[in-house]
């Protein structure tokens, strides 16, 4: 276990945090996310990061949508972003992404990974980030109402830690 931790933990620099929810205590292993996005844009060569086309021509229709910059979400975004900063601010895009992937089925911790993606990132190689292990919420306690409002509740928590840098 110590070996894991220095090999595997220590230059990540993951951090834990005892989360108190309705009663129950969980563990959560998380990482800054400023400090994955420093080391994802520090290790991207020269070129791969993209901030978006060199024009000011908004004339130019672009309904073809081809990948992560050109989602609905990301335009109605970069048109907010335009009325509300300086001209050349550069944006950085995150995708987070957590799916029903347990990492542990064996009884012991059972977690759901949330992971983190730099849109700005177009090498050819698509990297999802590891910034939280979510602990999963009993499936008992699930179907109760409160159930859902204790795992709301934790996943805000955690998005908190994460960002909170």
């Amino acid at each position: 276990m110590r070996r894991f931790k220095r090999v595997l933990i220590a230059p990540l620099k993951w951090k834990k945090a005892s989360m108190k929810i309705d009663g129950q205590v969980d563990s959560v292993c998380f990482r800054d996310a400023l400090d994955a996005i420093r080391s994802e844009v520090v290790n991207t060569q020269y070129g791969d990061l993209y901030w978006g086309p060199d024009t000011t021509d908004d004339s130019v229709p672009d309904t073809v949508l081809r990948g992560a910059w050109d989602g609905e979400m990301y335009k109605e975004q970069h048109y907010h972003m335009q009325g509300t900063t300086r001209q050349g601010t550069r944006v950085l895009g995150l995708h987070l992404y957590s799916d029903s992937t347990v990492l542990s089925s064996s009884g012991a911790v059972s977690a759901y990974p949330l992971r983190m993606r730099i849109v700005n990132s177009i090498n050819k190689e698509v990297r999802w980030v590891m910034l939280a292990y979510i602990p999963q919420v009993e499936s008992k306690f699930l179907e109760m109402v409160k159930g859902h409002e204790v795992r709301a509740e934790l996943l805000q928590l955690i998005l908190h830690i994460v960002f909170r840098a």
